[in-house]
C-alpha cells in the first residue's frame, strides 16, 4: 500500500503531518497520475492549508531498512510534485500486527536527488529522519 502524505512544513522545517490518502498502486502509470492529481486537487479545496509533504508506504517487520528501486522510482514522483519547497519525506509503516507489540514507524528524507535508478542503490542517497518514532 502507499499513499500521499499532508500536512506543512513549519519555519523550523520541522514537518506537520495532518492527514493522508491511500492510492491504488500497482505501477507508475497515467492511472496513478491522474488518480494523485484528482485526491490531491479535492483535498486541497476542502483544507488548503495542508499540502503534500510525502508519502508512505507499508512494509512487513521482515524487511530491511532498505530502500529500494521501487522505493526509489515513488519518491521521485513525490518529489517532482512537491517541487523544491522542501524535503519530500517517506514513512514506512510496518503493517504486521500478527505478533507485533508496537508498530514500527521509519521516516526518510532524500539527503540529495536520487540517482537513476538503473545506476545504483538508491540506499546511499537516503538518510533516516532524525531521533526515532517511539513505540505506539
Amino acid at each position: 500500500m502507499v499513499g500521499a502524505l499532508l500536512g506543512s512544513v513549519n519555519s523550523d522545517g520541522s514537518v506537520a503531518l495532518k492527514n493522508s490518502f491511500a492510492m491504488p498502486h500497482d505501477q507508475l502509470d497515467q492511472d496513478f497520475l491522474g488518480f494523485f492529481n484528482t485526491k490531491s486537487e479535492l483535498h486541497h479545496r476542502v483544507n488548503p492549508r495542508e499540502n503534500v509533504v510525502g508519502w508512505y508506504t507499508t512494509t512487513k517487520a521482515s524487511d530491511t531498512d532498505a530502500v529500494g528501486e521501487e522505493d526509489a522510482h515513488l519518491h521521485a514522483f513525490f518529489e517532482e510534485k512537491i517541487g523544491d519547497r522542501y524535503p519530500c519525506v517517506l514513512l514506512r509503516v510496518d503493517a504486521n500486527i500478527q505478533s507485533a507489540t508496537s508498530i514500527g514507524v521509519s521516516a526518510f528524507v532524500a539527503r540529495s536527488p536520487l540517482p537513476a535508478p538503473r545506476q545504483g542503490g538508491a540506499r546511499e542517497a537516503w538518510g533516516a529522519a532524525q531521533g526515532e518514532a517511539p513505540p505506539l
